[in-house]
C-alpha cells in the first residue's frame, strides 16, 4: 500500500525519551523506520494500539 497522502508521526515524549537514551546504532534504525511510516505508516510490525482509534506501534529490530 503506497500512497501519495504525507502522513505525520507523533512520537509520545516516553517513546522520544527511550529512544534518546538508546545505543546510536539503534537510535539511526528506530529514525530511520520513523521516517519510513511518514510515507507508509502501515508497512512492518504495525499493531493499533488499544483504545485509540488513530495511534499505532511498529516493532524494530
Amino acid at each position: 500500500m503506497n500512497s501519495s497522502t504525507a502522513w505525520r508521526v507523533n512520537a509520545a515524549k516516553r517513546a522520544r525519551k527511550a529512544i534518546a537514551r538508546a545505543p546510536r546504532h539503534e537510535q539511526e534504525r528506530l529514525r530511520i523506520a520513523l521516517k519510513e511510516m511518514e510515507s507508509d505508516p502501515f508497512t512492518g510490525d504495525i499493531e493499533r494500539l488499544k483504545h485509540q482509534r488513530t495511534a499505532f506501534r511498529r516493532r524494530v529490530g
